[in-house]
């Protein structure tokens, strides 16, 4: 399917579903607005707590996206190959097994940040696990713009974790994440990069 819908001052809640138990958005050509909502307390079975975005594009906007959880991977917002986009919006108390905020997957999923929060998200600690607990970077492409990535907490990767994909920090903050291995960043492999252009990286903590 494709097309434009826009959602404003509503509350998507108590959803439950293997993907996206909040919202499934597909389609190359579907547009979805999210301003002034809230996603809370949604639970998927695999991955995509709060939004599943298997193609098309998502923008959040003065939105709050928080408490989801996902069994595997993306507690608050799972990226499969499309576009999330977040303005003043916070992504916060997020729990799974890998990325407790924010998961992006393929070569084409890519994440924005250009303000707000990426707080307070947890993934596995589980020793010898790859979870990154803000945010986790497959094979995609991050954009830390502004905002802060904070308070995330995983066994690798409290803040960050980039495996495949590339994250780029260009005025972003991410601070106070915790981990035992890479409390702001953990990079998996020489196929991962990390870019910092400006912003800043300060007060992580890793336990080991």
């Amino acid at each position: 399917t494709s097309g434009n819908v826009i959602i404003n001052n509503l509350t998507l809640q108590n959803g439950a579903a293997s993907t996206g138990a909040g919202l499934f958005i597909s389609g190359g050509g579907t547009s979805v607005s999210l301003n002034d909502a809230i996603v809370i307390s949604n639970t998927a079975t695999m991955n995509g707590g709060g939004i599943y975005v298997q193609s098309g594009s998502l923008n959040l906007q003065e939105s709050d996206v928080m408490m989801n959880t996902a069994v595997v991977d993306g507690g608050g917002l799972y990226s499969l190959r499309g576009s999330i986009t977040s303005s003043n919006s916070r992504i916060n108390y997020n729990t799974a097994d890998r990325a407790g905020g924010v998961f992006v997957n393929q070569d084409m999923a890519s994440f924005t940040l250009n303000s707000g929060e990426v707080a307070f998200n947890t993934a596995s600690t589980a020793v010898d696990t790859f979870p990154g607990g803000g945010i986790f970077v497959g094979s995609g492409t991050v954009n830390l713009n502004g905002g802060e990535v904070k308070y995330n907490h995983a066994f690798r990767g409290g803040g960050v974790l980039v495996s495949s994909g590339k994250a780029l920090l260009n005025g972003a903050q991410i601070v106070s994440n915790t981990a035992t291995y890479g409390g702001g960043i953990y990079i998996v492999n020489s196929a991962g990069w990390f870019t910092q252009t400006a912003g800043l990286i300060a007060t992580n903590e890793s336990t080991a």
